[in-house]
């Protein structure tokens, strides 16, 4: 392989994750050819990021003509990953890839209920499947629901969630 030229994304390299998972971005230093210039010296390139709550930004350091920058986002979303040449390397940066972020795995239910009501009326709780960053999770699932005290709760607290989302009705039977 020639000298290095421009920086690439190695081929066929994953491109979508969930916000559970980093997602490792291969990057070449490669020749005018597209070959990965394996005999140059070490650099840096500054990796810049779109979106929001995203990580993984900053310096990212190529030795022989290979270096592997971990990029993360707490939100589902589409990231666009590009370079600056902040150390002067010289080579063209132009390079640009797209990687999409999904929901991740539902940890928790998160539950809407109204701030007061009367004994003995009923009262609509809203439940609602989130993943670890509190992002909505088009879940399935079935879920109990139990309450303590002098309460009870529909369907025996079994709630179906649709899309992510179910609604329970707790009735209060004392004050």
């Amino acid at each position: 392989a020639g000298q290095a030229r421009r920086l690439a994304f190695q081929p066929g390299s994953a491109t979508t994750s969930s916000v559970d998972s980093p997602l490792p971005v291969p990057v070449l230093a490669v020749d005018q050819y597209g070959n990965v210039a394996a005999g140059s010296p070490a650099m840096d390139v500054e990796v810049r990021l779109t979106g929001t709550q995203v990580g993984g930004a900053g310096r990212l350091s190529l030795s022989n003509g290979e270096g592997t920058a971990s990029v993360t986002s707490q939100r589902p979303q589409t990231v666009e990953l590009s370079f600056l040449d902040t150390y002067n390397t010289n080579l063209d940066v132009s390079a640009t890839r797209a990687l999409t972020f999904s929901v991740g795995a539902a940890t928790k239910v998160a539950m809407a209920v109204p701030a007061s009501t009367n004994v003995g009326s009923p009262v609509s709780v809203d439940l609602t499947s989130l993943d670890q960053y509190g992002n909505e999770v088009p879940s399935s699932a079935s879920i109990t629901v139990r309450v303590t005290g002098a309460a009870t709760v529909s369907n025996s607290g079994i709630a179906t969630l649709s899309g992510g989302r179910a609604s329970i009705v707790l009735r209060s039977t004392k004050a």
